[in-house]
């Protein structure tokens, strides 16, 4: 899979929200579940990102069987754990890091991922 450098905060936004939707979605449930989380994505960006997240093979898409003229469904080709794991392997390939510092880092992600507020926002 080619991974064309890091997610921007938009293509992070929708992959998120595709990822709470394993059905599949159509642009409008995607922009609809954005505004209702309090995410404000322009229909044009939102266009070019979810094009982009085709082309890094991150996102797939099709007709629906059903709907007013067969609108496209988007899916997420990857797991939450798998996006995760990119997005941290992208942190750790851009900063100068020492061995001991990546150890500091997990350790702080461990302690942090205990936090009820970013508990619940993983489960989103």
């Amino acid at each position: 899979m080619t991974l064309n450098g890091p997610l921007t905060e938009q293509q992070w936004a929708i992959m998120c929200a595709l990822l709470v939707m394993p059905d599949g979605a159509t642009q409008r449930d995607l922009m609809r579940h954005l505004m209702a989380v309090g995410t404000r994505i322009d229909r044009r960006v939102f266009h070019v990102q979810l094009g982009r997240l085709e082309e890094k093979g991150l996102v797939s898409s099709g007709r629906s069987e059903k709907g007013y003229g067969r609108p496209h469904v988007y899916r997420s080709k990857i797991t939450r754990e798998e996006l995760l794991s990119r997005t941290v392997g992208d942190l750790f390939g851009f900063l100068p890091l020492l061995p001991e510092d990546r150890e500091l880092i997990l350790e702080l992600f461990e302690a942090h991922s205990e936090e009820p507020e970013l508990a619940e926002a993983s489960s989103r």
